[in-house]
């Protein structure tokens, strides 16, 4: 290569390189303080502090990471795009995370408002983490039409002689219906003991940020008998009654003395609600805890007692 032609390429080389340092610098600056608290409101100090400041597309050497101080205080600066995420953990609590994006610039500083920002990351502690059958179902088949079929949680199959389950934990009725010339699809899930039954369950506000975002036991009232949803169709769906994203709390395998007062049952959650094909299929996300004696919603991720190479969050 002779020399214009090295000349040339240092130039356009030192050109490029100064652009991209340009392009980091026009980001702006902002400063976030992150408070660390736990579930009574108080300091966690000593918790992993991240903060993602990114461009647009985002590299992880913008990423400040640190402890939080005895006040659960970290602080971070660095330039960014206009948004920022956060994530907090320590031994013992469920990881917290959140994140903002800036709205308002000041061009003459170069930063982003409000400068500092503040936010409040909530780590709620591990109490009863414990073994539970955890499975996504995978579109499952209904081996009848208007007919009862039960599905047993333990053994992750509908009951015999349509599967190797033998309890009847969820009861599903599937229906198809005309309506002229369109179609009813229909799903009616019930249940074996009269005080079994199923609830919907709203995240909380305060647990939206959290790993874990159910009570840590299972609540005593509220269970419902049973559910229905449905989709109409013509050619392709022109109604719908379902809750794809739903969460549920069931209480399953009840056990009650002479006087109806229950003595045991076995609880568990349904994450992501029922899903239901056009076809015969339904699929779900199941968390079932086998220890009769216990409320725990806590699933311990270590400890499914299916053999799955899924991962599941507690």
């Amino acid at each position: 290569m002779n020399f214009y032609k090295l000349l040339i390429l240092c130039l356009v080389l030192q050109f490029n390189a100064s652009c991209v340092l340009l392009g980091q610098n026009e980001y702006p600056e902002a400063k976030v303080i992150v408070t660390v608290l736990d579930d009574d409101g108080k300091p966690v100090s000593d918790a992993d502090v991240t903060i993602g400041f990114q461009p647009y597309g985002g590299y992880s050497k913008w990423q400040v990471k640190g402890k939080s101080n005895k006040k659960g205080i970290f602080t971070g600066e660095n330039k960014t795009g206009s948004g920022v995420w956060f994530s907090a953990e320590k031994n013992g609590y469920y990881e917290g995370s959140a994140g903002i994006r800036f709205k308002k610039q000041n061009k003459l500083l170069n930063r982003w408002e409000p400068y500092p920002s503040k936010i409040t990351i909530k780590l709620r502690k591990k109490k009863n983490p414990v073994p539970m059958y955890v499975e996504s179902t995978g579109v499952i088949p209904l081996p009848f039409l208007g007919k009862p079929v039960g599905f047993d949680l333990e053994k992750g199959d509908w009951i015999k002689p349509h599967g190797k389950g033998e309890i009847a934990d969820f009861v599903f009725i599937k229906k198809l219906e005309k309506i002229g010339d369109k179609e009813k699809l229909s799903y009616l899930l019930t249940f074996s003991h009269p005080l079994d039954g199923i609830q919907e369950y709203v995240t909380k506000k305060i647990f939206s940020n959290s790993q874990f975002k159910w009570p840590y036991d299972a609540l005593l009232e509220g269970y419902q008998k049973t559910i229905s949803e449905y989709k109409i169709y013509k050619i392709r769906v022109i109604e719908r009654k379902d809750r794809p994203d739903a969460n549920y709390i069931f209480r399953i395998r009840t056990k009650t003395d002479k006087d109806g007062n229950i003595i045991s049952a076995n609880y568990g959650k349904i994450v992501g609600g029922f899903h239901f094909s056009s076809d015969d299929g339904i699929k779900f996300t199941y968390y079932f805890n086998p220890d009769s004696k216990s409320k725990s919603l806590e699933f311990d991720p270590k400890k499914n007692l299916f053999k799955s190479d899924k991962t599941f969050n507690p």
